[in-house]
């Protein structure tokens, strides 16, 4: 198991020069791997991987403060995020929750990366099945 290691968090700046969101800077962790991945599949959203459950906190997520989120926790951890969400919802627009994870994910603890590299030609279809918390 690596260990996370943050570094930074470089502010994104919108046309008007007004924060629009940050960069988090991970090393050695594969929390960066993730967040490389998905951002690639997820070109139109904002994505931010936090290294796990008990990194989600007010302050990592102020970026997203009033927007729509959508929570996508490891194979095996759908019930400790689904939790930690429900607190947390006062800071979004709307949160979901996908359990993509605990439907398509062959190994525990494999993350959205992980399927997304598994190469399974039928990802593009798969529904996301998002529950509101």
């Amino acid at each position: 198991m690596h260990s996370l290691a943050y570094l930074a968090r470089q502010p994104i700046l919108d046309r008007d020069g007004r924060i629009f969101a940050y960069e988090l800077l991970f090393r050695d962790s594969p929390t960066s791997d993730t967040a490389i991945i998905a951002s690639v599949r997820f070109n139109d959203c904002i994505v931010m991987a936090c290294g796990g459950c008990g990194n989600l906190t007010p302050k990592m997520c102020e970026p997203l403060r009033g927007r729509d989120v959508v929570l996508l926790p490891d194979n095996g951890k759908f019930d400790e995020w689904r939790d930690k969400g429900k607190e947390m919802r006062h800071l979004f627009r709307k949160l979901y929750i996908s359990d993509i994870m605990e439907r398509e994910a062959k190994n525990d603890g494999d993350d959205i990366g992980d399927l997304f590299l598994s190469g399974d030609p039928n990802l593009p279809t798969i529904d996301f099945n998002l529950t509101e918390l």
